[in-house]
C-alpha cells in the first residue's frame, strides 16, 4: 500500500512539474509581416520616403507587396505591387524606373508614380483605396480582409527572380531586358 502511495504521489509531483513548465514557456514574437485574421499590416509613416516604398507581407502563406506613394504634399497613397494585366506571368510587378515612374517588369509599360493608388484597370498597380486601409499619425494599417481578399493577384509571382528595388544603386538604370536587371 505504501509503494501505491509512493507512485502516486511521484506521478503527481511530475504531473504538477510538466503543467508548471507548461506554462512557463515563452511565447515567441510573431513576424510582422505574417498578417493574420484580425490583424493589420502596420507601414510605420517614418519608413516611408518622399517617392515610391516597397513593403511586403504574408497573408494566407501568399507572398504580397505594397506600394506606398508619399507625395511632396505628405500624402500618401497605396497599391498592389501588381497589376490586373501582366500578373497571371508572374512577373507582373514593378521596379522603379526613374524618379518619376515604375516600370512592369513583364510588359515594360511605363507608370507615372502620380497615377499609383489613383487609376485603376490595365497595366496599373492595383489601387488600395483610402477606405481599405487607414492612416494615423504613426503608421498605415491594412486589414488582413482587404489583404486576403486580394492575394489572388500574387498566386503566380516568380519572387525568385524578383529584383530588390534601391534608387541608390540604379541612377542609370537601363531595364529594358530582363537581362539588364540581372547584370
Amino acid at each position: 500500500m505504501k509503494a501505491m502511495s509512493f507512485i502516486m504521489k511521484l506521478f503527481l509531483i511530475i504531473f504538477l512539474t510538466i503543467i508548471l513548465l507548461a506554462g512557463c514557456k515563452t511565447k515567441e514574437p510573431e513576424d510582422p509581416f505574417v498578417i493574420k485574421p484580425g490583424k493589420s499590416l502596420n507601414i510605420p509613416i517614418e519608413d516611408i520616403h518622399e517617392g515610391v516604398n516597397y513593403f511586403h507581407a504574408f497573408v494566407d502563406d501568399i507572398y504580397m507587396e505594397i506600394l506606398v506613394i508619399k507625395t511632396s504634399e505628405d500624402e500618401f497613397r497605396t497599391a498592389y505591387n501588381t497589376c490586373e494585366r501582366c500578373y497571371v506571368l508572374g512577373h507582373g510587378y514593378f521596379i522603379l524606373d526613374e524618379e518619376d515612374e515604375i516600370l512592369c517588369f513583364q510588359c515594360k509599360m511605363p507608370v507615372s508614380i502620380d497615377d499609383i493608388g489613383i487609376k485603376t484597370g490595365g497595366c496599373f498597380p492595383i489601387p488600395i483605396f483610402d477606405d481599405e486601409r487607414t492612416v494615423t499619425d504613426d503608421s498605415i494599417q491594412i486589414p488582413y480582409e482587404t489583404l486576403s481578399a486580394n492575394t489572388q493577384w500574387f498566386l503566380n509571382w516568380k519572387i525568385e527572380n524578383e529584383p530588390e528595388p534601391d534608387p541608390e544603386t540604379e541612377e542609370d538604370s537601363d531595364l529594358e531586358t530582363e537581362d539588364s536587371i540581372d547584370s
